[in-house]
């Protein structure tokens, strides 16, 4: 994947985000992750419309950092984040579902329903499951992370990466999650990672 994939991502007053995305022949794709469709070609998406526009940019080491024009911090909810990572996969050509229910039960007896299963991945040959837990304040999907990695290492058909971020996680007790989530990586889990560190990893990877 080109390390230009996402020149902007912009958050309007008509959809939850739209992302301008460079092609091979650098040429600008946009694609509504509210309405799952590209834009038509000509069609000025970000007129009268209020546009805040956030710039994510490859930085040393191939990591990647989200900085917002004009300096504020970007928030982004779990469902948009959801449809971020999906659109990156989705990008590479592979398929990807939302919402989708495991043919499988958790640890407690109940139905399971992940946040992204993707299909066609070669090196991923049963699918790859996505799990995305995004906190910017104080709430509780922190608590949820302990409860995640048990059902995949002991209950998911397949590996699953694990991507955890928000301003909140950065620090403190979110940032002792994180920390602890990474030390669980084994078995079906394969990854944990920021959404810098994911964003990286498919532009080196896939």
């Amino acid at each position: 994947m080109d390390e230009h994939l996402l020149e902007n991502i912009i958050s309007c007053s008509n959809c939850i985000h739209c992302l301008v995305i460079e092609d091979s022949n650098n040429k600008e794709i946009y694609y509504c992750l509210e309405l799952k469709m590209k834009i038509p070609e000509g069609e000025d998406i970000g007129a009268d419309t209020n546009c805040e526009y956030w710039v994510v940019k490859p930085e040393l080491e191939n990591e990647t950092t989200f900085i917002q024009n004009g300096g504020r911090r970007a928030n982004s909810s779990g469902k948009s984040s959801e449809h971020i990572i999906g659109c990156f996969l989705e990008q590479r050509g592979f398929r990807v579902r939302y919402r989708y229910q495991l043919p499988c039960q958790g640890i407690w007896g109940n139905d399971i329903i992940v946040d992204i299963f993707c299909q066609g991945i070669p090196r991923f040959r049963n699918g790859l499951i996505l799990e995305s837990k995004w906190q910017d304040s104080s709430g509780s999907a922190f608590q949820k992370i302990p409860y995640a990695i048990e059902n995949i290492k002991n209950k998911y058909p397949c590996e699953t990466i694990l991507i955890i971020d928000g301003e909140w996680m950065r620090k403190g007790v979110g940032k002792n999650a994180f920390e602890w989530a990474k030390a669980q990586i084994g078995g079906k889990l394969f990854a944990v990672y920021t959404f810098a560190e994911f964003a990286s990893w498919v532009m080196k990877e896939l």
